[in-house]
């Protein structure tokens, strides 16, 4: 991926500058699980209270709309919550600025090879933003799932912009408690790495396939050699994740699940990274704000960034894939 070009947002392009220098690349955004799933008053390790992680999910989902203003000048400019990939130097201008997190809406749907006039749920849509390309692109009805209020508003208030509030549905709901379907497909764009039972929540989305309907899984797969890395460790504590789902786990659930694997890329090297010596600059200045800030939404999004600098530091040391996926639910004889 470092000889494929420059393509999308800095660091300080994705989201915003902070502390007077442009933050971590591997941050992503924030939506229902990209980040913490815990209140930061709680120890790393406190069990998971839903109750209380719907608040903090609605503040970061406001810091990340706040972003989006500084940035490009609108608040809902860009509606996707996850990483902007570096981009071939052909498709460059195609994905400029704000349409720089589409590339891999793009690559996801062309994988996919959907049916025409697709019956698709988007298992943690965030504001919506893979939902709307597909549509533009595919046609079909969407269901999407955020466990956000605030992304629920945001995401209604752009369908309803675009005329798309009956082909393009938004729901308050765990994507571990799916709607029964049937769907043509399931996408999942790193929201995956985020449940605390990982095999538990693909049964539950495989079973709204159709017979013939594709799973589609987009996420960061920590390699086998990570397990007990004090960077792996660092992210599952900054972002209080249950157990990451390594590569090994991954498969070995496919090969014993009702789907058959009919594509996959390996876009690791399409990660951008910070240089070491950036991130080893960011962590102290971020810890050090994070012992002195009082204000707990602000602790929230240090924590996040920290998780962000631990992901990339496993990503430059080759410990964790960023991986493509696309499955089909076999049909019954």
């Amino acid at each position: 991926m470092r000889s494929v070009g420059r393509e999308g947002r800095l660091p300080g392009e994705r989201i915003g500058t902070f502390l007077g220098e442009p933050c971590c690349e591997s941050i992503g955004i924030v939506e229902p699980g990209i980040v913490a799933k815990r209140a930061m008053e709680e120890p790393a390790g406190a069990p998971l209270d839903p109750g209380q992680s719907t608040g903090f999910y609605n503040w970061l989902s406001r810091f990340n709309l706040l972003m989006n203003l500084l940035r490009f000048g609108r608040v809902e400019a860009d509606l996707t919550l996850h990483k902007a990939l570096r981009v071939p130097p052909e498709l460059g201008p195609a994905y400029a600025g704000a349409a720089a997190p589409l590339f891999i809406n793009d690559r996801a749907l062309a994988a996919a090879e959907l049916p025409a006039e697709p019956r698709v749920l988007d298992a943690g849509c965030g504001f919506g933003g893979t939902m709307f390309r597909w549509r533009e692109r595919a046609g079909g009805t969407y269901d999407g799932l955020t466990s956000s209020p605030v992304q629920l508003r945001v995401a209604r208030r752009a369908a309803a912009r675009r005329g798309l509030s009956a082909c393009c549905r938004f729901q308050l709901r765990s994507y571990d408690q799916p709607p029964t379907g049937p769907y043509d497909a399931v996408v999942s764009i790193e929201s995956l790495i985020y449940s605390p039972r990982f095999e538990r929540t693909l049964d539950g989305l495989v079973a709204t396939l159709e017979p013939g309907g594709k799973l589609i899984l987009i996420d960061d797969f920590p390699r086998a050699a990570a397990a007990g890395d004090r960077d792996l460790e660092a992210l599952a504590k900054h972002w209080r994740l249950a157990a990451p789902p390594s590569d090994g786990a991954l498969d070995a659930w496919l090969a014993g699940s009702e789907l058959r694997l009919v594509h996959e890329e390996d876009l690791t090297d399409n990660v951008r990274t910070s240089p070491a010596a950036r991130l080893q600059r960011l962590e102290r200045r971020y810890t050090a704000a994070h012992a002195l800030l009082p204000l707990v939404g602000g602790r929230f999004v240090l924590e996040a960034l920290l998780g962000g600098l631990a992901l990339e530091r496993l990503y430059r040391r080759g410990l964790v894939r960023y991986r493509l996926l696309v499955a089909r639910r076999e049909k019954r004889a």
